[in-house]
C-alpha cells in the first residue's frame, strides 16, 4: 500500500493562508472602518481586534499542538518506508524510517489531547531486541487513511509472525 498526503498538505496550507488573510482583512476593517466612540455588541473596535487576534492565535496554537505531518508510507517492496516532515512554521526537517519487512516487529498508537492527536510508533527487531522509533504524528490523516495504514501495518506484522 502506498499512502501519500500531498493533497492533504495542500488543503492544510491553503486553509492556513485563507485564515491568515481573513484575519488580516477583519482586523484592518475593524480598526479603520468602525467608529472609535461607538461599541458593537458591548465591545469597542480595539476589543474586537484583540478578540479576532486571540481567535487567530488560538487556531495557530491548536495546529501546533496537533503536530501535523506530511506522510508518505510504502510497504510494497522489501521495506516499510515511512517518510514525514512537520508542517509547522518552525520545523521543516525531513525524516525517514526504513524497516526491512522481515525485521518489522510491530507498532503502537498513542493518543493524546482528547483523542485529537495520534502518534504512530514503529518497532524493529534488532538482535532479539525490539528497537523503538520516535513517534510520528498521524493527526493529518483522515479516518480512512488511518484505517488503511493500520491494516497495512497489521498485515506486515502478521507476515513477520508467520516467518518466525
Amino acid at each position: 500500500m502506498i499512502l501519500d498526503l500531498k493533497r492533504t498538505v495542500i488543503k492544510i496550507q491553503l486553509s492556513r493562508l485563507i485564515t491568515l488573510f481573513a484575519f488580516m482583512i477583519l482586523v484592518i476593517l475593524v480598526i479603520f472602518l468602525l467608529d472609535t466612540q461607538q461599541t458593537y455588541i458591548g465591545l469597542s473596535k480595539y476589543q474586537w481586534a484583540i478578540l479576532i487576534s486571540g481567535l487567530y492565535v488560538a487556531s495557530v496554537i491548536y495546529q501546533a499542538i496537533l503536530e501535523l505531518n506530511y506522510i508518505y508510507f510504502n510497504d510494497q517492496g522489501d521495506k516499510i518506508i515511512l517518510r514525514y516532515f512537520s508542517m509547522s512554521f518552525y520545523n521543516n526537517k525531513k525524516q525517514s524510517i526504513e524497516i526491512p519487512i522481515d525485521s518489522f516487529s510491530g507498532y503502537e498508537l498513542k493518543t493524546s489531547f482528547a483523542g485529537l492527536k495520534q502518534k504512530l510508533i514503529l518497532y524493529e527487531r534488532v538482535k532479539s531486541v525490539d528497537a523503538k522509533y520516535p513517534g510520528v504524528s498521524i493527526s493529518a490523516l483522515n479516518k480512512t487513511q488511518k484505517e488503511n495504514l493500520i491494516a497495512a501495518l497489521e498485515r506486515n506484522k502478521k507476515s513477520r509472525d508467520l516467518l518466525e
